[in-house]
């Protein structure tokens, strides 16, 4: 019984010690990572094919913008890339304070950064969508 006890225990604090572990690494991991796609660049722009569904519809598809604001983020021209996809920023905005909150958990700072009302995620879905939709018709982007 002890030493099921134990055994228990020092699972928790192993388990507690890898969250945290992989929650101060992962900012490290996405850097690497971005600085491996700017080495890659050249090669990836190289590859990039223009959108189908423009070409064949005339309209704007839903990914279109996140190709330009890839392209911009690992030029360094932050400013650009926000403009070419608005739909982007609020999905990066929430994943960041989604693990800025997972990593106060794990500190034990039991702290809310988002909203946890399914109204307001109905009306940030809803802006999305309407945006996404819009945009096919109309480009908000100043930049091509």
């Amino acid at each position: 019984s002890i030493k099921r006890s134990i055994s228990a225990g020092f699972t928790q604090i192993k388990g507690a010690f890898m969250r945290k572990a992989v929650l101060i690494a992962l900012p490290f991991v996405a850097l690497g990572m971005l600085f491996l796609l700017k080495m890659l660049f050249p090669f990836v722009l190289a590859h990039l094919y223009s959108c189908r569904f423009k070409e064949v519809t005339g309209y704007w598809c839903p990914g279109c913008g996140n190709t330009r604001f890839a392209i911009y983020l690992l030029r360094g021209n932050i400013l650009k890339a926000v403009r070419c996809n608005y739909g982007t920023d609020v999905v990066i905005i929430t994943v960041v304070l989604f693990y800025i909150e997972q990593l106060l958990k794990s500190f034990g700072i039991n702290k809310k950064l988002l909203p946890r009302k399914i109204a307001f995620w109905v009306t940030v879905l809803v802006i999305v969508l309407v945006y996404y939709i819009l945009s096919k018709f109309y480009s908000f982007s100043k930049y091509p």
